[in-house]
């Protein structure tokens, strides 16, 4: 909150004990502002929203000291409504400069992607190097007792081999047409696009800026294009176009040429308004696990909220406790944790009461989601 002056300067002497905040029709009680703090002349506030009796958009309304004059209302600023499912593609560079540690962080880093959904969500993998195909078609999520699409895509990542050149135009198109015939209409839709070159192919069918463009412009449903460069060959301008002309992100990612030290780190998302930004962390390929974990909160419209670099300082070299607080009105909790190499150790989520949760595991990282 921004309280002005005539002049459009901010207004001295703000007391923040004098806002009131109401939204649609609900007043937000005294005791649901949980946090408030002047930074650089504005008002800061942290609100535990109140209970409206339907799922939709209402108004935020602020008032200062009860005044006619010094108040604002924001129109359909508070969303109650429930997650979106969601369809996405993942479209994974295979051409000849990923082969070696790149391609492989990148499939540890994408099945960390596939375990950020849910049943009610949709998933597709696509590779390209000169020749563009389908891994996997775009299908329901399901992690059933035969392991369900869940294993499917982790069979299908973990088949990828590099070789060849680089065909960025058509890998996109094939993404957008599988989403087109296999997607829910209903459900938000996005491209995540993975590369550490630029297009080589010599006849591709659709440009690189051909396929931005078709995506940008298409008529009906469309997707976003979630864009990750790894290393300095890759395209950075190109593929930064195609996630801001879209309405996606663009993420660069140090190409993880040689394994840094073991550094564990864990990351938290909770629904909220705004996504969080990915952490820098010492270890490339764990900064791609990072960047996927980003992108599917983008999508998901979760907010992080912690986030923790390892190793742990104590005085305990044989175990390490991490606290990470959680709002008690959230509607959705993931943790992730990921790590280099096999973790020959336990790891337990528990809660306050001391009782544990179960993850999704593979040999790179581990997802709880309550």
């Amino acid at each position: 909150v921004e309280v002005l002056a005539s002049d459009a300067t901010p207004l001295s002497g703000v007391d923040l004990a004098n806002f009131n905040f109401r939204v649609g029709d609900q007043d937000v009680p005294a005791g649901s502002i949980l946090t408030s703090a002047h930074v650089q002349g504005q008002q800061w506030f942290v609100l535990r929203a109140p209970t409206q009796t339907a799922a939709n958009q209402y108004d935020l309304h602020v008032n200062y000291a009860n005044s006619t004059v010094l108040s604002a209302t924001q129109t359909l600023a508070v969303d109650y409504s429930p997650r979106t499912d969601a369809d996405s593609v993942l479209i994974i560079d295979r051409s000849g400069s990923m082969l070696g540690p790149k391609l492989d962080s990148t499939q540890n880093a994408a099945r960390l992607y596939v375990d950020s959904w849910r049943d009610g969500d949709m998933l597709g993998v696509v590779s390209f190097n000169e020749t563009t195909i389908t891994d996997m078609q775009v299908t329901d999520w399901t992690d059933a007792p035969s392991g369900g699409s869940r294993q499917t895509a982790f069979t299908a990542i973990g088949n990828l081999s590099a070789g060849g050149g680089t065909n960025i135009g058509d890998s996109l198109t094939m993404g957008f047409d599988e989403l087109k015939a296999r997607g829910d209409n209903s459900h938000d839709w996005a491209l995540v696009l993975l590369s550490d070159g630029k297009e080589e192919s010599s006849d591709p069918t659709v440009t690189f800026d051909q396929a931005i463009n078709n995506i940008k412009n298409a008529t009906g449903k469309k997707p976003v294009i979630h864009a990750v460069a790894v290393g300095p060959s890759a395209d950075g301008p190109k593929m930064q176009k195609a996630a801001t002309d879209t309405g996606g992100t663009y993420q660069f990612v140090s190409a993880p040429v040689t394994l840094a030290p073991d550094v564990p780190v864990t990351a938290s998302e909770e629904v909220g308004s705004a996504p969080g930004s990915p952490s820098v962390l010492a270890n490339p390929r764990l900064d791609l696990d990072a960047r996927y974990r980003y992108i599917a909160t983008e999508i998901l419209g979760q907010q992080q909220f912690f986030s923790l670099v390892g190793p742990v300082i104590d005085t305990s070299d044989f175990q390490d406790i991490v606290t990470i607080p959680v709002e008690g009105s959230a509607a959705e909790l993931v943790i992730s944790l990921s790590f280099d190499g096999i973790c020959a150790c336990n790891v337990f989520l528990v809660d306050p009461d001391g009782t544990g949760g179960p993850a999704s595991v593979t040999t790179r990282h581990r997802v709880w989601r309550v």
